[in-house]
């Protein structure tokens, strides 16, 4: 039996939304090895216990969906999330409205100490559209290439390497340089004064 107009017109009606509506969420970050848990504080908007985003009381408790750069870059981890807070004086949406979605970014320190916030102030992903709501970016790499073709870095590498000597992707003579693979620390050179380390498989700088 098919529904009653009546029906079908209570179903089309659109329920009144209210902030109350909008999940809570905040960024934290586990040390596996010793199972420790912090918020990422610096990135969820608190400098210590104060709020620095510029609209108390609807800003906070409202990151979600992070994602992780798949290798480390200039230094640092990056976690890119959704959250709900505004931009500056940009944006002033109600909070329940899916335009206020919006793609942030922060760096996140290498090799932090368990138990500590790792994390820097977030910033807008430019490039954005004012007006549409967005959720879960995830930051890729492009399709990796055969030992023999031009390459810039190892992570451009389907082997992981590229040697320097001829912007080739293959094996290099001599210790690994920056974004190339490695298998311990001491694969890897010392770059500019700063010695590098391996991280997850790929030498690194790392900001201290």
């Amino acid at each position: 039996m098919g529904d009653s107009p009546w029906f079908a017109s209570l179903r089309s009606i659109p329920l009144p939304l209210s902030d109350a509506d909008v999940a809570s969420g905040d960024l934290y970050v586990v040390d596996i090895a010793s199972g420790k848990s912090h918020p990422l504080d610096l990135t969820n908007g608190y400098r210590g216990d104060n709020l620095y985003l510029p609209f108390p009381g609807r800003d906070e408790h409202r990151q979600y969906y992070p994602t992780v750069s798949p290798v480390p870059s200039g230094g640092y981890f990056w976690v890119y999330f959704t959250s709900r807070r505004n931009y500056g004086n940009r944006f002033k949406t109600n909070l329940w409205d899916s335009s206020a979605k919006k793609i942030w970014v922060s760096a996140i320190n290498i090799n932090a100490a368990a138990g500590t916030d790792p994390s820097h102030p977030a910033f807008y992903l430019p490039g954005q559209e004012d007006q549409s709501g967005n959720i879960r970016a995830f930051a890729a790499l492009n399709a990796c290439k055969a030992d023999g073709s031009s390459c810039e870095t190892g992570v451009d590498c389907c082997g992981g390497s590229c040697d320097p000597s001829t912007n080739k992707c293959g094996k290099p003579t001599g210790c690994a340089l920056i974004d190339n693979k490695c298998t311990t620390t001491a694969d890897c050179c010392n770059e500019g004064g700063l010695m590098l380390e391996c991280v997850g498989g790929i030498c690194a700088q790392i900001v201290r």
